[in-house]
């Protein structure tokens, strides 16, 4: 199955064919704020693009980074761990599995994402991420991509069952599957609680 997200970000690929982000890229949030001193603030049409595309970003941003998002994922791993082995061969249900989780995961974005922004359609979001013309930071980019690469997925599982069969000690839990997310997560964190003292 086909990750909507996936299938918009694969447009943002290197010469390597592996998708990217761009850390560069400073967005202006909804409040038309920015959090690069240099960046001089401008208007901005609340019709256009750039604008719907900061609104989508903002809120994609806080969603990922709360508990009921967390909670979902470790319902999630919950129900299916006992099902994986850490071994490199994969078993044919992984997939179905793996099917399972990416839908979930995507519609509970795409469900909050119309909640939280409602006077825009999400499927321009998918647009204007497959127009190239937009470029999602590296932080919320890596993140996305983890919900539907296979073998995060499985190292994800792995890790819980580890931790639920006392295997060994395992910190990371949930997307923290990988370290780069985990400070991902923190740094998108860190973020919001900064803008929301400036607010």
């Amino acid at each position: 199955m086909d990750s909507k997200f996936i299938s918009a970000l694969s447009k943002h690929t290197n010469s390597t064919g592996q998708i990217h982000g761009n850390q560069n890229i400073k967005y202006k949030n909804s409040e038309n704020k920015t959090n690069n001193d240099d960046f001089e603030e401008s208007i901005v049409n609340k019709n256009s693009d750039d604008y719907k595309f900061d609104c989508f970003v903002e809120k994609l941003q806080e969603i990922v980074i709360e508990d009921e998002f967390e909670n979902l994922q470790n319902d999630f791993c919950e129900k299916y761990y006992k099902v994986f082995e850490d071994k490199n061969e994969n078993k044919l249900e992984y997939t179905d599995i793996f099917n399972k989780y990416t839908k979930l995961i995507e519609n509970y974005l795409e469900k909050n994402l119309i909640k939280r922004v409602p006077q825009y359609n999400v499927n321009d979001f998918y647009k204007m991420l497959e127009s190239k013309k937009f470029k999602i930071d590296e932080q919320l980019l890596d993140i996305l991509i983890s919900f539907a690469d296979f073998q995060n997925f499985k190292q994800l599982m792995l890790d819980y069952k580890h931790k639920k069969e006392n295997k060994n000690d395992i910190l990371f839990m949930g997307l923290n599957v990988q370290k780069i997310n985990n400070d991902n997560f923190d740094k998108l964190n860190e973020q919001f609680k900064t803008k929301n003292k400036k607010k």
